[in-house]
């Protein structure tokens, strides 16, 4: 922080007082070196003191029992506006000082001797002062060695102020000293409140850092920063824990007061903080509830992130932490690491397969991988609760690959038995945006002796394909390799036309949300087969998931749908099942 201090007085001074802020508790180091500058000089005792906006004020001493600096006395101030050192034998003696409030009160100084503290671009902040209520000599060799001591103690604050307890973007006291805080607080205090406030998405941070540069983003933290100080934390500190993310510690009984703040500040911090571009400023709170006598300060931290996060996922101003809802999230983690080590071990991990029924021939004429994972304590996990969760992790890549080198094996192994039937396999928009991906799934189905007619592209999160152009690519690409792509859950969500001009796809898969609904929904009835003419006028093959039951079949029947896919013919199962289920196709009918 002090390394980059400019002339604008005004940073100078904010930058001192976020030294301030961080006061004595974590001071060993400056209390260690002024012990040396006692052995070394022979001193009874010697303290440093800063320039603060508001006041100057002691930051270390030893053996010294001045309290309290008057901000404008000219004696404490003189290293300030000279920039030299000062060695007063006789306070009364000299006239520049003789009626300091410092030198004429109730406890007078009348020897003063001060080096300066000098940052390295020659501000000077305060300084090693040594005070005595006697005057007496004080020699050169020793003001030299002073002055090697006031550098020593220069390094220390500037080193402090920079990597070690101060935020270097906003000047407030950092995650480190945070925790350094906590340890300190008092049990004689009663209980506490540790809240944690989110300002900006990290996501359009990156976006204006890509557009607008750092300088920017920087600009706008420093603005948020003065928000919050100025708006309701002023007596209070505030520290800068990450990008964006700040918090308070609260006695437990201003609680209420600081929740009634947060809920207004939620609104007005976005008319209150401004850029050159619109921002994307949220304001949420998490907290947690803490006894100082068994405080664990990283604990506490990863409980109220956990409340944070609980405020932003349910869109809510502040949250409590949650016992039940955090252990929930421990275990999604959890299943995570098990999931990778299922994946290394190569254990756990099966596929199955649901036929597709054609309903003109009422024969399967192609089948769906799916995953499964039998973990080896909890047993079988349902997809929906390890799937979306490895999306957003690297762990997707690995589970497609396995998918799909599973896959051509057991398609493999069908037309092994005379069984032609393509195999789908799902894949996901982060797989279709990697690179080189429709070549290396190519070079796996090859590899496994099969063609591309034998494997069928089901994709997943259309609308993030079309958001992709790395991805729309992929598609094409494996298009033109000879796949046929079907495009899912067609009828819901962002989905719409524009999928259908954009992606190349040879079939669709209407959503089973919308095929539940037709036995008991007329309007879910017109939808569906107002979808099938039009998705037939268009060229496509049409498929239908979810079929459960002989009335919504035949409404499909009625609509002329090409292709059902549900529990009303088979649920997913092991490929020996499959292929005793096709083998026993006596006359190639659906079950009624």
């Amino acid at each position: 922080m002090l390394r980059q201090l400019s002339k604008d007085e005004e940073t100078r001074l904010a930058s001192l007082d976020a030294l301030e802020a961080l006061g004595g508790a974590h001071d060993d180091a400056l209390h260690n070196i002024l012990d040396i500058a006692c052995m070394l000089l022979n001193l009874p005792g010697c303290f440093i003191y800063l320039f603060g906006s508001k006041r100057t004020w002691i930051k270390a001493k030893r053996n010294v029992a001045l309290a309290e600096i008057n901000y404008d006395s000219p004696l404490f101030n003189f290293v300030r506006y000279s920039g030299h050192e000062l060695i007063c034998e006789d306070t009364l003696k000299d006239d520049r000082f003789a009626a300091d409030p410092m030198v004429s009160g109730a406890t007078p100084i009348r020897q003063f001797i001060a080096a300066p503290l000098r940052t390295s671009e020659g501000y000077v902040i305060g300084a090693v002062c040594k005070i005595s209520s006697k005057p007496g000599p004080f020699s050169a060799f020793k003001m030299e060695l002073l002055n090697n001591i006031s550098t020593m103690v220069m390094e220390r604050i500037e080193a402090q102020s920079e990597v070690g307890l101060v935020d270097a973007v906003t000047h407030f006291p950092n995650r480190q000293r945070l925790m350094g805080d906590i340890k300190q607080l008092s049990p004689d205090h009663g209980e506490f409140v540790l809240i944690l406030i989110d300002t900006l998405d990290i996501k359009y941070v990156y976006e204006m850092a890509r557009s607008f540069g750092m300088a920017e983003v920087e600009s706008v933290l420093n603005d948020i920063g003065y928000f919050l100080k100025t708006t309701f934390m002023n007596e209070q500190m505030i520290y800068a824990i990450s990008f964006g993310r700040f918090a308070i510690i609260l006695n437990a009984g201003e609680l209420n007061r600081y929740m009634e703040y947060m809920e207004n500040f939620a609104d007005r911090i976005q008319r209150e903080v401004r850029s050159i571009v619109p921002l994307k400023l949220d304001f949420y709170a998490g907290y947690v509830w803490f006894s100082a006598s068994n405080a664990n300060p990283p604990e506490l931290l990863r409980m109220a992130t956990s409340a944070l996060h609980d405020s932003i996922d349910e869109r809510v101003t502040i949250s409590a932490y949650s016992e039940s809802k955090d252990a929930i999230r421990k275990f999604k983690f959890n299943i995570l690491n098990d999931l990778a080590e299922s994946l290394n071990q190569q254990s756990g991990l099966y596929l199955v397969f649901q036929p597709k029924v054609s309903l003109a021939t009422r024969k399967i004429i192609g089948v769906e991988a799916l995953l499964r994972w039998q973990h080896p304590t909890l047993g079988e996990v349902q997809p929906d609760d390890f799937i979306p969760m490895a999306e957003s992790t690297s762990l997707i890549k690995l589970l497609t690959e396995f998918v799909i080198v599973r896959s051509v094996a057991e398609a493999k192994r069908l037309r092994q038995l005379g069984i032609t039937i393509p195999v789908s396999i799902n894949i996901s928009a982060n797989n279709f945006a990697e690179r080189n991906f429709a070549e290396k799934l190519d070079h796996l189905v090859r590899d496994g002796g099969l063609l591309p007619q034998d494997i069928e592209i089901e994709c997943l999160e259309t609308q993030r394909i079309l958001e992709s152009t790395e991805a729309l690519a992929c598609v094409k690409a494996l298009r033109r390799k000879g796949y046929a792509i079907a495009l899912d859950d067609f009828g819901t969500g962002y989905s719409n036309l524009n999928y259908l001009r954009n992606i190349p796809a040879d079939l669709i898969k209407i959503d089973r949300s919308l095929i539940e609904n037709l036995k008991s929904d007329s309007d879910s009835r017109i939808i569906v087969e107002s979808l099938i003419n039009m998705l037939h006028m268009l060229n496509y093959t049409v498929l239908a998931e979810g079929v459960e039951d002989r009335e919504t079949l035949n409404y499909l029947e009625q609509y002329q749908c090409d292709i059902i896919q549900g529990y009303f013919y088979s649920p997913p199962m092991m490929l020996e099942k499959l292929i005793t289920l096709i083998e026993a196709e006596q006359n190639g009918t659906l079950a009624s």
